[in-house]
């Protein structure tokens, strides 16, 4: 089960590596990559089932698929090549669009214009800083509430023409992307997502099944990371599972982290995808019962 399935390339590349009598699912809350994914998939001979919504939602989902626990789960965080590359989806600042930045538009969750619009001057400057590990958040905060006063921001590249105000060669795109980054995570609620939902994807997990979560930036990876070390053992080295070390709770761990430290792309795949440099990957396998 991929639980962002985007436009379905995982699974078709796991599908070149499974048997044929798999069967392969994915969630992804955006409706556009739903529809893209099923396309993708629909002529592969492969039993598919692709569903729309949150992986929040797995065990809602995963119920009405009528099966609980799988084989392999991948989650692949953040925003995808497709969205960033689709325009009118207001996720990169190098082109002028609606300043969106939802991956369910149909959500009725506010938009980053809407958010811009509202939050005061500290609100802000504690969004970019905390989400986007933004230097100059303060100054980025300010220099929007003063434009605001004289026009509404509504766009993608009125909100980088005021960044770049304030912010100048040579920082100003590392810059742009930290507050783009800050105002998507906050609009799709990224961080809690993924920190409420990690239990809950493991626990669809078969014994000897593994959890792969691809994340992009620090704040996500460190989330997974003390998931890892709260409720994992790191390269079991014993046969039984009563003399495992127990937990920080007391309780004995459920699961051995595969990766002691995160999957990074090779030089050769930066240079194919530069998207994935900083991508990191870990792992954890569900002890057998």
């Amino acid at each position: 089960m991929d639980v962002t399935a985007g436009m379905g390339g995982h699974l078709q590349y796991l599908s070149q590596r499974l048997q044929n009598d798999a069967r392969l699912f994915g969630i992804d809350i955006d409706p556009m990559a739903v529809s893209a994914a099923t396309d993708a998939l629909s002529s592969s001979g492969w039993a598919v089932f692709i569903a729309q919504g949150s992986y929040s939602q797995v065990d809602h989902i995963s119920a009405e698929w009528g099966i609980s626990q799988f084989d392999g789960i991948l989650a692949d965080l953040g925003v995808s090549s497709p969205q960033l590359d689709n325009e009118s989806r207001g996720f990169s600042f190098r082109s002028d669009a609606p300043l969106d930045l939802r991956f369910d538009q149909s959500s009725g969750r506010p938009t980053a214009a809407e958010i811009i619009r509202v939050e005061g001057e500290k609100k802000l400057a504690d969004i970019f800083y905390n989400f986007g590990e933004e230097r100059q958040s303060r100054r980025i905060a300010k220099a929007i509430v003063e434009r605001r006063r004289k026009q509404e921001i509504r766009t993608t590249g009125e909100l980088a023409e005021i960044v770049r105000s304030v912010i100048h060669p040579p920082h100003e795109n590392k810059s742009l992307a930290r507050v783009f980054q800050a105002l998507r995570i906050v609009v799709n609620d990224e961080l809690s997502t993924l920190e409420q939902s990690l239990p809950r994807l493991v626990s669809h997990l078969k014994p000897g099944g593994r959890l792969g979560v691809i994340s992009y930036h620090s704040l996500e990876d460190r989330i997974v990371k003390r998931f890892c070390q709260s409720q994992g053992v790191t390269h079991r080295k014993v046969e039984s599972k009563d003399a495992l070390p127990k937990l920080a709770d007391g309780t004995l761990p459920q699961f051995e982290v595969i990766t002691r430290k995160p999957i990074i792309p090779s030089d050769d795949e930066i240079a194919q995808n530069p998207r994935a440099r900083s991508a990191k990957m870990r792992v954890m396998e569900r002890l057998a019962s």
